[in-house]
């Protein structure tokens, strides 16, 4: 038989093992399962505030909408018409006239895709005095078309100048500009 000392020490064994093992097989799982929830709940509080804040951002835009809409027509005006760029060579004709230069617009190719924006390229020749050709360039870079110069060159008339042919009314000392420039466009569909 055993001794009551050897029943007591089998007993605090068993009892210990007993909570050993109910501690690995039901309270681990759940102090896992709290902390994964716990973590889970962060989670979506985080995403809630986002989708508050994304929320709030529509909501203010929706009452500034009146004040950003002519901003928006504005810049829309910007872009050159894909199929007829009617008004920005009525543009270039009308402060060539003012300027008291010649102008000739020469289209260099068909659309062309630029990384997110359509583009037209044009060559624009001036012919008349250096500071109606200065006041024609400071207009076109002031006007509110969107476009970007790529080259420029300028050239002064002498006695035998090779565009005397074909600008007739120039004289000895004035200038030839030739500005290549890409006008963006906006898609038909915008």
């Amino acid at each position: 038989m055993m001794s009551s000392r050897k029943k007591l020490l089998f007993t605090i064994f068993l009892f210990s093992s007993g909570l050993s093992l109910l501690a690995f097989f039901a309270i681990k799982p759940l102090v896992v399962n709290i902390r994964k929830n716990a973590e889970s709940l962060t989670w979506q509080r985080s995403i809630l505030k986002l989708l508050d804040d994304q929320i709030a951002n529509v909501a203010s835009f929706k009452q500034n909408y009146q004040i950003f809409q002519p901003i928006l027509e504005k810049l829309n005006q910007g872009f050159i018409s894909q199929e007829a760029p009617i008004r920005f060579i009525q543009f270039l004709e009308k402060e060539a006239q003012k300027n008291n230069i010649i102008v000739n617009v020469l289209p260099l190719s068909s659309l062309k895709k630029e990384s997110d924006f359509l583009s037209l390229d044009f060559e624009i020749l001036t012919a008349g005095s250096f500071l109606g050709c200065a006041r024609f360039l400071a207009a076109l870079e002031l006007s509110p078309w969107f476009f970007e110069i790529s080259d420029f060159r300028i050239e002064r008339i002498g006695r035998k100048s090779r565009w005397q042919n074909q600008f007739e009314e120039l004289k000895e000392g004035d200038v030839i500009s030739s500005i290549s420039l890409k006008a963006f466009t906006k898609k038909n569909n915008e």
